[in-house]
């Protein structure tokens, strides 16, 4: 299942571009992030939000990422919230 281990391997993308094709969307890439934050709860928009931010330039400074763990632990975000959420945001950008 796409994102359930982080990563959207080449296979999953190859799908979730198909079903966009279908959908006639863009692309799967293009929306998979929106689509993503758009389905969690408060607590998890705000950090795929600064996930992205920080993400954007393909680089995460120590600061960002100091930042980026900083709201882990102050909003409970477990080890796999993360990875789920860097899973796809990584993917939108490659």
């Amino acid at each position: 299942m796409a994102w359930q281990d982080g990563e959207v391997d080449s296979n999953e993308q190859a799908m979730l571009d198909s079903l966009a094709g279908m959908l006639r969307l863009d692309s799967a890439r293009e929306v998979q992030l929106d689509w993503v934050c758009d389905r969690l709860d408060d607590r998890l928009k705000g950090y795929c939000t600064a996930m992205e931010a920080a993400w954007e330039d393909g680089t995460v400074t120590d600061d960002e990422e100091n930042i980026l763990q900083s709201m882990r632990d102050s909003l409970s975000i477990s080890d796999e919230e993360h990875k789920t959420i860097l899973g796809v945001v990584r993917a939108k950008l490659n």
